[in-house]
């Protein structure tokens, strides 16, 4: 999760290159941050709590430098856990992403008498890699020996200020190397090299990346043979400004226009996946966060598109026992990054049991899209925020446009989805009732059918947006124990993307009124039923996408109204590629 960064070429100012980069990976982990460079003599160290300063004064010219962004797994929120780490000799400095789960008994068998600095698990590799360079093993070795003995998932970059050397290894965390004009970078997003690297290489799994400041060389972990870098163009700098926004959800949250505008041309890329449906008899969807929302949202077109049975399962929960056809299984995964780790786990999982492969996915070149069979792109750019807004919406589109390419329906009418979504981006209502909940220490949200899932959404964004407890539960089941929640002025939101749904959600709306209960209802809920209501037309079969938005708009308020940043929600971070 964790952001890493490394620069080795020309002397330049470091500490703005590496503090720029760290910028945009800040998603990745905003707990703290840190950069260390070639001071001389030893490895300078810069490293601070809270998020990278959108300036730093210090004038430092150097050839080699490293940084990165944390989100915390071993250890607090302090100074001295932040990255990089070094050795006792103050030449070795490293920075990690992943987490090393036999990191207490390497410190037994290997360091026990070292004296650490910080409670990392990170802060062993530094010593690590010192420990084999005292007995006699070059940089480059001592790099490959010590990441053969980490277990878990781990992106390191290591650098030795001695030699002015870099080495960088990964297994399970993502990697990329960018060629610049001036030397070389590695960087977890190839975003942070957009800039300035002329090409990028995606560093594959187990393989050993050795930098100096005119060349870079790969060799295979295991073998220890030379591999050709494959050098791809660079992504275009993608726009991450928030323009006249004060965050970036809101941002996103409005970039939905532009992104349901472009998917609804685009319906021809989901047809490779309609053609996998076609071809299986049973088809597990699974993703995380939103993302398995989304999957269960879109589940319910296919299921009215196709004779597959099809099953919807958190990625954290795929494993040998689910259910699962062998070769009659299609997997279809759903991510925003491709790099969710329980996702990649899902998807070996699928791929034991011969299964065909799927994603839906907005980083086109990530792992889970190397791995899947079938990759269906969403196009929704680039989502800084941490509460995954437009990235939702696209998923779902693709969904929907795949189930209606089963059904030879056509798609056409969903080009009056972006217009809709204006009308209700300009509704001032949604802001007031927000404020007006906002002071509320719990809520409920209901929905059933369509609804369901967008009840499940509304919640999550409650949760990370704003720290206000939300439950989502099915309509039907108020009262078979939620109802008992309910007590004078507390919240409830009231889906309904439909004529049927809307049935129970009226007498859902009346039951939890009579015991005091405010009601905000979510759709054409007649006039007197809810305390509140949102009008959303619910005609339509994607109806549901537009509850969606308002509920987005919603959620991003309450934050507001309650002080909370949304685009960085304590505790979490936007990529999950730990366990």
């Amino acid at each position: 999760m964790c952001g890493v960064f490394g620069y080795v070429g020309q002397p330049t100012q470091v500490i703005p290159l590496v503090a720029d980069a760290l910028r945009i990976m800040e998603y990745r982990g905003y707990d703290s941050w840190g950069i260390g460079w070639d001071a001389g003599s030893e490895v300078a160290l810069l490293k601070r709590t809270g998020r990278v300063p959108t300036s730093l004064a210090q004038d430092n010219l150097a050839t080699i430098a490293i940084g990165h962004t944390r989100w915390a797994t071993h250890g607090g929120v302090t100074d001295a856990n932040a990255h990089p780490h070094s050795d006792k000799s103050g030449q070795i400095a490293v920075v990690h992403n992943g987490v090393i789960e036999n990191a207490e008994s390497l410190k037994t068998t290997y360091l026990a008498n070292v004296a650490f600095r910080s409670e990392t698990d990170s802060e062993i590799v530094p010593h690590l890699i010192r420990w084999h360079m005292d007995h006699s093993d070059t940089f480059t070795d001592a790099v490959r020996k010590t990441f053969l003995l980490l277990e878990g998932s781990s992106a390191i970059l290591a650098m030795d200020r001695s030699t002015t050397m870099m080495a960088a290894i990964t297994a399970r965390s993502p990697l990329r190397l960018g060629r610049r004009t001036d030397g070389w970078e590695l960087a977890s997003d190839p975003l942070a090299c957009a800039r300035s690297s002329q090409e990028i290489a995606v560093i594959p799994d187990h393989h050993l990346v050795v930098l100096t400041r005119d060349t870079a060389q790969m060799l295979d972990l295991a073998s220890g043979s030379e591999v050709a870098i494959s050098w791809e163009p660079t992504p275009e700098e993608t726009e991450t400004s928030r323009g006249t926004f004060p965050h970036f959800t809101i941002k996103e949250i409005h970039d939905q226009v532009e992104v349901t505008r472009d998917l609804a041309t685009r319906h021809a890329d989901v047809e490779p996946l309609a053609h996998a449906i076609q071809r299986h008899s049973h088809i597990l969807l699974t993703g995380c966060g939103s993302a398995y929302y989304a999957a269960t949202l879109g589940a319910q077109w296919l299921s009215q598109a196709t004779n597959a049975w099809i099953d919807v399962v958190p990625a954290s929960e795929v494993s040998p026992s689910t259910r699962s056809a062998g070769a009659n299984t299609l997997v279809i995964a759903l991510t925003q990054s491709g790099e969710t780790a329980d996702v990649v786990d899902a998807m070996q999982q699928a791929q034991t049991w011969g299964a065909t492969t799927a994603t839906v996915v907005n980083t086109e070149t990530s792992t889970i899209a190397n791995m899947a069979d079938v990759v269906v792109g969403i196009k929704a750019g680039v989502e800084r925020s941490v509460l995954a807004t437009k990235s939702f919406m696209a998923m779902a589109m693709r969904l929907h446009q795949t189930a209606r390419v089963l059904a030879g329906e056509p798609i056409a009418e969903t080009t009056d989805l972006s217009s809709t979504l204006e009308s209700i981006l300009n509704d001032a209502d949604i802001a007031r009732i927000a404020k007006k909940i906002a002071d509320n220490s719990s809520m409920l949200v209901l929905g059933n059918g369509f609804g369901r899932p967008i009840a499940q959404e509304t919640a999550l964004k409650v949760k990370e947006g704003s720290y206000l407890h939300a439950e989502a539960f099915s309509t039907g089941e108020l009262k078979h124990g939620p109802l008992a929640l309910v007590d004078e002025g507390v919240p409830c939101i009231v889906i309904a993307t439909s004529r049927d749904e809307l049935k129970r959600g009226v007498i859902a709306a009346a039951e939890v009124r009579s015991r005091g209960g405010y009601v905000i209802g979510v759709g054409d809920f007649p006039e007197g039923v809810c305390s509140e209501t949102i009008r959303i037309d619910s005609s339509s079969d994607y109806a549901c996408l537009l509850h969606l938005v308002a509920m987005q708009k919603l959620a991003y308020h309450i934050a507001i109204a309650r002080g909370v940043d949304p685009d960085f929600p304590r505790n979490l971070a936007k990529s999950v590629t730990v366990r």
